[in-house]
């Protein structure tokens, strides 16, 4: 399974959109009453699983729930949301909120964040995924569930990029504007990315795609026409479509 930052974020969007609670201690599992008497049991607290929390718990019987830091230990035993997290169990990711922190050696103050979704958020024993655009998902605790913040609302400390996971980078094209071409004219556009990126024409036949040259992240590609007027092409970066190729 390959676990990235974008994995992350898509996974947490779709865990919040579902309405997954959150019951302390646990990763993923559906609520019963036999759990939440378990959890109260192992973490009796009344800020954990036990007292007052036992019963407040009962408001997600019938949904999946996790707690902070088991959002992202869910993503990390399972291929997508809603697959049982103990088929994947690895003890190797199965810590605490702080521990996931500590481990993690690319972190800083909240206030040097960078704008890589996926990146995750730390304060003293709570977690949370920053998704972009100054938005979280986290599983905010037993009165909330999993739900979308803003982090400028939240008192966060630390961001720190999980170990676990790869963080890539979207491959990005200089123009999303359709382009003409006459036989055997070039144009030449550049695509920016961390990876080598993969770049297709759609429908064979209409334009040749060239590979240029290479300059650091930069990869700048020929397209050139082979086709005959009024054919077209979709051009797709990393499986995205970027702009339409067309013969005159």
């Amino acid at each position: 399974m390959d676990k990235t930052n974008q994995g992350l974020v898509e996974f947490c969007k779709q865990a919040q959109l579902a309405g997954t609670g959150y019951v302390y201690g646990t990763f993923g599992d559906k609520c019963t009453v036999s759990l939440l008497d378990y959890c109260a049991k192992k973490y009796p607290a009344e800020n954990l699983a036990g007292g007052k929390m036992r019963e407040v718990g009962e408001k997600w019987l019938g949904k999946i729930v996790t707690d902070c830091i088991g959002l992202l230990k869910f993503y990390m035993f399972t291929d997508k949301f809603g697959d049982n997290p103990h088929s994947g169990y690895n003890s190797k990711y199965d810590t605490s909120a702080n521990g996931a922190f500590n481990q993690a050696t690319e972190k800083g103050l909240i206030s040097t964040i960078p704008e890589i979704p996926g990146i995750c958020l730390h304060m003293n024993g709570h977690f949370g995924v920053y998704i972009g655009n100054g938005d979280v998902i986290e599983a905010r605790g037993t009165y909330y569930g999993v739900v979308k913040t803003r982090l400028k609302d939240r008192p966060w400390t630390y961001w720190f990029k999980s170990p676990w996971i790869e963080y890539v980078q979207a491959a990005t094209c200089d123009t999303t504007t359709d382009v003409s071409l006459a036989l055997g004219q070039a144009y030449t556009f550049k695509v920016t990315s961390v990876e080598t990126p993969s770049v297709t024409v759609g429908t064979s036949g209409v334009v040749a795609l060239l590979p240029r040259y290479n300059s650091g992240n930069d990869r700048y590609f020929y397209l050139v026409g082979i086709g005959k007027a009024e054919d077209a092409a979709g051009v797709f970066v990393n499986g995205a479509k970027q702009f339409v190729a067309r013969m005159k």
